[in-house]
């Protein structure tokens, strides 16, 4: 995520979601978590396709990520935000995780009427702890890529 993007994050939004989440309320909860896990997912992306970008120059190739997407990533959703970091990431585990979060955001954001509101209670609180594990794989893979960005 960009530097600023972060320092709002670490400020503003994450006590405010802790304070959400202490009074109860974990939809609004996995709301912001949705917000966060695109802006990354967006950055990661982007660190991506510059690297190689710089990659296939050096081969003398052209790469060029906006003819590769009907769209920009700022109008992609959160699900095909993680179908394109298929391409990127080799890390299943992660991909796996990405799409356990994007299933149970959508069932709690898109399907309330739907289930039981007890069980995706439930279920929000438990995504709680196994989001910000995500967070650090993907902080993770941000400074492996920003390193292959230097290096390329």
């Amino acid at each position: 995520m960009e530097e600023e993007k972060w320092e709002k994050l670490k400020k503003e939004i994450e006590p405010r979601i802790d304070k959400l989440a202490e009074e109860g309320f974990v939809f609004e909860t996995m709301l912001f978590f949705s917000v966060i896990l695109e802006e990354e997912l967006k950055y990661l992306i982007e660190i991506y396709e510059t690297v190689l970008n710089a990659t296939a120059i050096a081969m003398g190739l052209c790469f060029e990520p906006d003819n590769l997407r009907n769209r920009n990533l700022e109008s992609m959703t959160l699900g095909a935000l993680i179908r394109m970091m298929c391409a990127y990431v080799d890390d299943d585990d992660t991909i796996v995780q990405l799409q356990e979060f994007n299933k149970s955001r959508i069932r709690s954001i898109h399907k309330v009427f739907d289930e039981n509101i007890v069980k995706l209670e439930q279920d929000v609180k438990i995504i709680k702890n196994d989001f910000y594990k995500l967070m650090e794989k993907l902080v993770d893979l941000e400074i492996e890529a920003l390193r292959s960005r230097i290096t390329a």
